[in-house]
């Protein structure tokens, strides 16, 4: 019953307080960026802009990729939490999955404001965090989580 009660005040907290933050983080972390970055690169342009989410396309002569960024502490750090919470995680793994999160958006902040000038290649890093590093890290931290439980049950009980 415990553990309903904290899922269930962890999605509210994250549907009505955690969204509102993520997206005027989002809005400020991208704002310089498609205002006076995508303008200033011939090869970029913004795709598709939402509240939380940006798609990048880049296009030469011979060449066209779609580059995607959406800000952490999204869906997937949701499940992370929620697993946390049901498996009884120590509280270390709460503050590894935040701290996880908030360096990614940090590390996309700075390559949308200082590494853009530098190459758009960069926007590629902000691809990889948020499409592959971000859902990894988020999920994989639950059966982390678990396995050290279960050896500290197991070192408990051994003699």
């Amino acid at each position: 019953m415990k553990k309903t009660v904290l899922v269930t005040i962890y999605i509210l907290f994250h549907l009505f307080v955690l969204r509102e933050i993520r997206t005027n983080m989002f809005a400020w972390q991208t704002q310089t960026f498609v205002s006076d970055g995508v303008p200033q690169i011939e090869e970029v342009s913004i795709n598709n802009l939402g509240t939380r989410l940006v798609y990048i396309e880049y296009e030469t002569e011979d060449f066209q990729k779609i580059w995607h960024y959406k800000f952490p502490f999204g869906f997937f750090f949701l499940l992370g939490m929620i697993g946390l919470i049901l498996i009884g995680s120590n509280k270390n793994f709460y503050l590894i999955l935040t701290a996880i999160h908030l360096i990614v958006a940090i590390i996309a902040g700075f390559i949308f404001y200082y590494l853009i000038d530098q190459s758009v290649w960069w926007l590629a890093v902000c691809d990889m965090l948020s499409r592959y590093f971000i859902p990894l890290a988020s999920i994989g931290i639950i059966p982390l989580s678990f396995l050290e439980k279960r050896n500290l049950l197991h070192e408990e009980k051994a003699p």
